[in-house]
Protein backbone atom coordinates (compact mmCIF):
# COMPACT_ATOMS: atom_id res chain seq x y z
CA UNK A 1 0.00 0.00 0.00
CA UNK A 2 1.55 3.37 -0.33
CA UNK A 3 2.11 5.97 1.97
CA UNK A 4 0.03 8.92 2.01
CA UNK A 5 1.69 12.00 1.05
CA UNK A 6 2.34 14.17 3.69
CA UNK A 7 1.09 17.70 5.01
CA UNK A 8 3.92 19.72 3.53
CA UNK A 9 3.93 17.39 -0.11
CA UNK A 10 -0.38 18.13 0.16
CA UNK A 11 0.55 21.81 0.63
CA UNK A 12 3.45 22.36 -2.44
CA UNK A 13 0.40 20.70 -4.23
CA UNK A 14 -1.88 23.16 -3.88
CA UNK A 15 0.46 25.89 -3.95
CA UNK A 16 1.46 24.46 -7.57
CA UNK A 17 -2.05 24.45 -8.57
CA UNK A 18 -2.93 27.61 -7.75
CA UNK A 19 0.26 28.62 -9.39
CA UNK A 20 -1.45 26.77 -12.60
CA UNK A 21 -4.57 28.58 -12.21
CA UNK A 22 -3.24 32.03 -12.08
CA UNK A 23 -0.92 31.69 -14.42
CA UNK A 24 2.31 32.42 -12.23
CA UNK A 25 5.68 31.42 -13.18
CA UNK A 26 6.92 27.91 -12.03
CA UNK A 27 10.54 28.52 -11.13
CA UNK A 28 10.86 25.12 -9.00
CA UNK A 29 9.50 23.28 -11.71
CA UNK A 30 11.97 24.45 -14.33
CA UNK A 31 14.61 24.17 -11.92
CA UNK A 32 14.03 20.74 -11.49
CA UNK A 33 13.40 20.11 -15.42
CA UNK A 34 16.30 21.44 -15.74
CA UNK A 35 18.62 19.43 -13.10
CA UNK A 36 16.51 16.52 -14.75
CA UNK A 37 16.62 16.83 -18.44
CA UNK A 38 19.24 19.12 -19.42
CA UNK A 39 22.24 19.03 -16.94
CA UNK A 40 25.26 21.05 -17.42
CA UNK A 41 23.46 23.41 -18.96
CA UNK A 42 23.17 27.44 -17.45
CA UNK A 43 20.08 27.85 -15.39
CA UNK A 44 18.71 31.49 -15.32
CA UNK A 45 18.25 33.28 -12.25
CA UNK A 46 14.77 33.50 -10.71
CA UNK A 47 14.25 37.20 -12.02
CA UNK A 48 15.45 36.30 -15.42
CA UNK A 49 13.00 32.96 -15.64
CA UNK A 50 10.28 35.70 -14.31
CA UNK A 51 11.20 38.28 -17.19
CA UNK A 52 11.42 35.62 -19.61
CA UNK A 53 7.78 34.10 -18.53
CA UNK A 54 6.00 37.49 -18.74
CA UNK A 55 7.13 38.45 -22.08
CA UNK A 56 6.32 34.75 -23.08
CA UNK A 57 3.20 35.54 -21.82
CA UNK A 58 2.59 38.85 -23.04
CA UNK A 59 3.97 38.55 -26.39
CA UNK A 60 2.29 35.22 -27.85
CA UNK A 61 -1.06 35.79 -29.99
CA UNK A 62 -3.55 34.15 -28.46
CA UNK A 63 -2.93 35.45 -24.70
CA UNK A 64 -4.53 38.77 -24.60
CA UNK A 65 -8.18 39.70 -23.53
CA UNK A 66 -7.84 42.98 -24.96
Amino acid sequence: MKPSPSLAQRLSRVIHTVHRIIGAPDYQGYLTHMREAQPGCRVMSYEEFAKEYQERKYTQAGNRCC
